[in-house]
């Protein structure tokens, strides 16, 4: 019987503190299990991080991990991943925030069976209008991958929904999950997410997203200072090294579309992919339940 912390949550931060501060203040207010945090700085320091961070690890003994330069989060992950003392952990991003009651109708479901390997959470990124599975469905034919995220209306929908991944940030999995659920360190910028849920897809576990569990996710700043901070999310020519060595890696491809793009589109200047190319891809697949 364990009666240490039940949860490790671990957080990937560069740049944006107002948001890892809100981030933090949920997990403290929300959160009615007992866990440890570990938190790795991505490389961005200033006065006002490395006070905030100090000051964490000085009133709550929260693990803080530094890094020189900015690792990319698959490595950070890898990282935050060792040494793991809990019998669950939670990855969580830096701007995403905890709602009341969180945490109970997730490890009431893992309760039922021990093949279920991962939970995820009813996600908005639009304080509410929109609901989104923290999660994915995974459909692969002929070596052609599709992955779509479900919308999903929350006056209308079962409290559990049987899901093929869970996104990294936002994935709640059993420690002994961890050579499934790992983060491959070449993966600087893109498909490292979906390495871990083609891993998860062909294990033996079962994912599910709890609607009752919910999380806002506070992804997009239009602030000036957070301009470098999606220059780093947004280097194609990262992207598209990723997906080649993702597509080799797995025996893998999106569709002719999709595969054209991050192959091909992705070598054009970014000031031309956002404007023009993402209104003729529409790259977020979504199905309506």
């Amino acid at each position: 019987m364990n009666y240490g912390p039940l949860l490790t949550i671990y957080i990937v931060h560069y740049r944006r503190l107002p948001q890892l501060k809100n981030t933090i203040k949920h997990i403290q207010k929300n959160t009615s299990v007992e866990y440890l945090i570990k938190i790795f700085n991505n490389g961005y320091i200033d006065d006002d991080v490395s006070f905030y961070l100090e000051e964490l690890k000085k009133k709550f003994n929260y693990n803080i991990i530094y890094s020189s330069e900015n690792v990319g989060a698959s490595k950070a992950r890898s990282i935050l991943a060792e040494n793991l003392s809990t019998p669950y952990v939670l990855s969580l991003d830096d701007d995403m925030y905890l709602q009341p009651g969180w945490d109970r109708p997730i490890f009431e479901k893992f309760q039922e069976n021990s093949k279920i390997g991962a939970m995820g959470f009813a996600l908005t990124e639009d304080q509410g209008k929109t609901w989104f599975t923290c999660g994915k469905k995974i459909s692969i034919k002929k070596n052609i991958l599709k992955i779509q995220r479900p919308i999903i209306h929350l006056d209308n929908t079962p409290d559990y929904i049987a899901m093929d991944d869970i996104c990294s940030g936002g994935i709640l999995y059993r420690t002994q999950l961890k050579e499934i659920i790992k983060w491959d360190p070449y993966y600087f910028v893109g498909f490292e997410d979906l390495q871990k849920g083609i891993n998860l897809f062909r294990s033996d576990y079962r994912c599910y997203v709890s609607t009752k569990s919910r999380i806002f996710h506070d992804k997009v700043s239009k602030k000036l200072s957070y301009k470098e901070y999606n220059k780093s999310r947004r280097n194609y020519k990262t992207i598209r090294k990723s997906y080649l060595y993702f597509s080799k890696k797995n025996g893998l491809r999106f569709d002719l579309k999709k595969h054209i793009f991050y192959k091909y589109f992705c070598l054009l200047p970014s000031s031309f992919i956002r404007p023009v190319v993402f209104s003729w891809l529409f790259i977020k697949d979504k199905i309506i339940r």
